[in-house]
């Protein structure tokens, strides 16, 4: 009962975000969804942008196999495909009992019945990657903007984003070489409240990578990559409905931050939420404000999104059964969300 009415308190917080960003663009610009059908659109772009969202995805599935490969685990590029498809699924059709991690995390484990926690760390790993990518492009991007030129309140997401992207840099520094060695400090920090299973997770990953910094280095590479092809998607898109957008480098600055969002813990990748900040940001950011020009374009994104998702449905048409276990495994978790015995995974797209 407690389960349902957390799942039935983030769809209700996902709906009233959704209701709340349409009555606006509706009231401040009422014709935007007209102009959205009647107006010509370059259906090029949007095609180019589609094929750049889908390279992006693929792009993840092939970060999550090197660091899989990187600590000896037995793992082929199309195990990380299956379960990589699998697992974007999930994160669209779940209301949050079982996030496409959970669901992989899992699945990996049980693959790999030897080395369950190296198997989860790579999930682990991979997610703390995609999040110090979104604000190192974000934070790259700002010296190419006149910040002075932006809304003061986009100032200030700009000086929180320097300021978090200075942790995330240490957290990789943590990634990249051994801080510490086992003993009485270790396990002090890992007892914090709140923090120190997150500690613990970050330690256990050094020490399975702290062999492996050069393929790490190329995670972070390719996490950039990843990241820089959403990026110029949305670009691609505003221009292609619109014909207008913010300058490439605004782009660079908040789409990174935008996907940031889809990390709240909400319904469908952060439903409501992802669509509040990114209309936020296209009517707040640079000299083309267009109010209601973020929502479409989030919108489309997302719809660009669940048909990539849609692959997911032939592979678990494929192997039911085995899906069935793993989900009945998450379900069966202890309350700490540990999974057949491990630590929980880090949450999060």
């Amino acid at each position: 009962m407690k389960k349902l009415l957390v799942n039935l308190l983030k769809v209700t917080i996902s709906a009233l975000i959704i209701w709340y960003v349409f009555g606006e663009v509706r009231d401040k610009n009422p014709g935007v969804f007209r102009d959205l059908v009647e107006q010509p659109k370059d259906w090029p772009l949007l095609g180019i942008a589609w094929i750049l969202v889908i390279s992006a995805v693929f792009l993840t599935f092939v970060r999550w196999y090197l660091l899989v490969r990187a600590i000896d685990l037995p793992f082929r590029l199309r195990d990380a495909f299956r379960l990589g498809f699998l697992g974007y699924l999930f994160n669209f059709i779940s209301l949050g009992a079982v996030g496409g991690d959970l669901f992989k995390a899992v699945f990996v484990a049980r693959e790999q019945p030897q080395r369950k926690t190296a198997a989860v760390t790579t999930i682990f790993v991979d997610r703390v990657l995609g999040l110090i990518g979104l604000l190192f492009l974000a934070s790259l991007a700002l010296a190419f903007v006149d910040q002075t030129a932006l809304d003061p309140t986009i100032q200030v997401w700009a000086r929180c984003t320097l300021f978090c992207t200075a942790g995330a840099a240490v957290v990789l520094l943590l990634l990249l070489f051994q801080f510490a060695k086992e003993g009485a400090i270790v396990e002090r920090l890992c007892r914090i409240p709140h923090v120190g299973t997150l500690f613990q997770r970050t330690y256990e990953a050094a020490s399975a990578y702290r062999k492996c910094r050069g393929v790490l280095l190329l995670a972070v590479g390719l996490t950039m990559l990843i990241h820089a092809l959403n990026v110029v998607a949305f670009y691609f898109m505003a221009h292609g409905f619109s014909g207008q957008a913010p300058s490439l480098a605004i782009h660079f600055f908040f789409v990174p931050l935008g996907l940031v969002s889809m990390t709240i813990p909400l319904p469908g990748e952060a439903l409501g939420a992802f669509e509040f900040i990114m209309n936020y940001f296209y009517a707040h950011a640079g000299t083309a404000n267009v109010v209601g020009q973020g929502l479409l374009l989030a919108l489309t994104y997302r719809v660009m999104r669940v048909l990539v998702a849609i692959v997911g449905v032939g592979f678990y048409l494929s192997s039911r059964r085995e899906v069935h276990k793993a989900l009945q495994a998450t379900e069966n978790r202890d309350d700490d969300g540990a999974i057949s015995g491990q630590e929980p995974v880090a949450a999060g797209h």
